[in-house]
């Protein structure tokens, strides 16, 4: 197993680490992304609709493997898709998915310039299926 020995170019490393974190939770989106957080946290109307989707959304689930075989089951979907609407179109809870969103493409710029930094043949999970780079695709296809 390899042991990472701590030299002072690791010790400078964790200290640049240290500012680019602090540079983070000092950004204005990390403090909307927080702010949102609190909004949502406080609201109660909010928590209402987040548990009733969660109430729904399970029962669902739980029933899904028979499909629509189940008595009810239609009714279900419908009242499910419903509850999600509102709970997304809910203020609190979209201005929270957007700050939310907001903070996480700006963490994902920052992990890829990251690893173009250092080789564009490093990949980056973003997890975001929305977040787009300029990065050339590692293998041309020969055709």
């Amino acid at each position: 197993m390899n042991d990472l020995i701590y030299d002072d170019q690791m010790i400078e490393i964790e200290d640049a680490l240290d500012q680019l974190i602090q540079s983070i939770q000092n950004s204005q989106k990390f403090i909307d992304y927080q702010k949102a957080q609190r909004v949502l946290d406080q609201d109660v109307k909010a928590q209402k609709l987040i548990a009733t989707f969660h109430g729904l959304q399970s029962r669902l689930q739980a029933i899904e493997p028979y499909g629509d075989y189940v008595p009810g089951a239609v009714t279900l979907k419908k009242q499910t898709l419903k509850a999600k609407r509102s709970m997304d179109f809910y203020p609190p809870i979209a201005g929270y998915k957007a700050a939310q969103m907001a903070f996480e493409t700006m963490i994902d710029t920052l992990s890829v310039a990251l690893a173009n930094s250092i080789s564009d043949q490093i990949k980056v999970a973003t997890g975001n299926p929305f977040f787009e780079t300029k990065r050339k695709p590692h293998h041309k296809l020969k055709g």
